[in-house]
């Protein structure tokens, strides 16, 4: 997998500027070139060990290949982390335009807030990361609802088949069936993951989505004859407003099983995010300006007593240069049921290419 991936970056090293073009063609294909760089610089109240950091978030370029309207593919790695490791690779048919079907690895198809581009949201990291240990029941993090569900593994990347169509009128309905473990990883069971996603869009600028997601997963996983189970998630979410146009909201409510913490434990939780695009006159280096603020709620055990719940608020803003080229401050602030509030500041830059 590591020589394709180089072999992916010499392409675009030599295609790009020998062309200086967006599209190149070979043979009877058109392969388009991305990418993105987000460097990030963070500094919190449980950072005692490093004081401030600076490093990569993303570092990922981007190949889409197409062979006219039926038949395409994308490859996308990510080398934030010193080695380069698959982020999307997939290869979809469209039997008809309103259906496409994709084999590969791609985003279960779930909850609107992990589903949108990290080039597009406003907010920095979506699950408010902060450093300083776990504060919800079952998972490793902060208590929100973008992180249970990531956590428990309903959202993210993963292998398998995705089906989206478009059925007209403003309804959209896709499905994922993966293997369940997550990206780059092999399958433990012989089960599937299920994804289902209905979108309602009656105009511009409005939708409303509906979610289930069912999770296979390993008890006693080390043993010699593991038993597999399934865990449920559900959940509504609406988008009012557009990227990078006046005032945009954006919020989801979900709940199901935090199989984490317990063959019982049920976790519910929502977000509420806000922000106004403010475009800027003069000859200035900035664009325009976003402020926004993002509100968070979540249980990852409900009903039960002890560190279970906490409360998510992230006032930020973003100054964009072009396009969605932007520098961005967050500030996540995390006030856990047990233990003290904790916060993290996040100064982020996103070239988008």
């Amino acid at each position: 997998m590591r020589s394709t991936l180089w072999s992916l970056v010499a392409l675009v090293a030599f295609a790009l500027p020998a062309g200086a073009q967006d599209v190149v063609r070979v043979g009877d294909a058109e392969i388009r070139f991305g990418g993105r760089l987000h460097i990030q610089y963070e500094q919190g109240s449980s950072l005692d060990a490093e004081p401030g950091r600076v490093f990569a978030r993303r570092a990922r370029l981007k190949a889409e290949v197409r062979w006219g309207d039926a038949f395409e593919a994308r490859l996308q790695p990510d080398f934030a982390g010193g080695e380069p490791e698959l982020e999307d690779a997939w290869v979809a048919l469209r039997p008809w335009p309103a259906l496409r079907v994709s084999m590969g690895q791609f985003n279960r198809t779930l909850e609107v807030f992990e589903l949108a581009s990290s080039n597009d949201l406003p907010i920095i990291e979506r699950d408010a990361r902060v450093g300083g240990g776990p504060s919800c029941a079952g998972i490793d993090g902060v208590c929100s609802l973008s992180n249970l569900l990531g956590e428990l593994d309903f959202v993210g990347r993963d292998q398998g088949l995705r089906v989206e169509w478009d059925l007209g009128d403003g309804l959209v309905v896709s499905s994922t069936l993966t293997n369940g473990p997550g990206a780059n990883r092999a399958d433990e069971n012989r089960a599937k993951s299920l994804s289902v996603r209905t979108e309602f869009s009656p105009r511009d600028g409005l939708a409303v989505g509906v979610f289930y997601g069912l999770h296979d997963y390993l008890v006693d996983a080390e043993s010699t004859d593991p038993d597999t189970r399934y865990a449920e998630a559900i959940g509504v979410d609406v988008v009012a407003g557009a990227w990078r146009d006046g005032p945009r909201f954006q919020g989801g409510f979900a709940w199901g099983d935090n199989w984490r913490a317990g063959e019982d434990a049920r976790f519910r939780g929502v977000h509420l995010l806000g922000s106004w695009y403010l475009p800027l006159r003069g000859e200035g280096v900035f664009a325009a300006l976003e402020p926004l603020l993002r509100l968070g709620w979540a249980d990852g055990e409900v009903g039960a007593e002890g560190p279970g719940r906490g409360f998510v608020v992230t006032p930020g803003v973003a100054a964009y240069v072009q396009g969605r080229n932007r520098v961005a401050l967050n500030l996540d602030v995390v006030d856990p049921t047990v233990g003290a509030v904790r916060w993290s500041l996040k100064l982020q830059s996103y070239a988008v290419f």
